[in-house]
């Protein structure tokens, strides 16, 4: 199940390595050679530029997986972690995520206006 709102950048991987279905909310950003090989994540949650979401992990909501920092296998991460730095440092984020809320908007709001301009894929037909 893939929810509304979700951006994917190029080079951007989800897999479903489980025999249950993959199940990703809404409003995500899964940035350039991010990897997302868990069974959940939730909503409005971010994969930095090659992060890693390793097999069997469930993500909450807001959760930001920093670049090139990876989740441990068959994780819970609960809503509002951070995973951070060269250690994969981590905390629970407690401020407000209002401002990433209408970047995440706007970013939509921006590519629905820009990519039916430039895209000139072929139909199959």
């Amino acid at each position: 199940m893939f929810g509304s709102g979700n951006i994917v950048e190029e080079n951007a991987v989800i897999i479903n390595r489980g025999p249950e279905a993959l199940i990703i909310g809404d409003n995500n950003v899964f940035e350039v050679g991010s990897v997302m090989e868990g069974m959940k994540i939730g909503n409005r949650n971010t994969l930095e530029v090659k992060a890693h979401v390793k097999s069997g992990t469930w993500l909450g909501d807001e959760c930001v997986i920093g670049t090139v920092c990876a989740t441990n296998e068959n994780e819970i991460l609960p809503d509002r972690t951070v995973i951070y730095g060269s250690r994969g440092d981590r905390r629970i984020f407690t401020g407000s995520r209002a401002n990433q809320a209408a970047v995440h908007s706007k970013h939509l709001e921006y590519l629905m206006q820009f990519l039916p301009k430039y895209n000139h894929a072929r139909s199959s037909s």
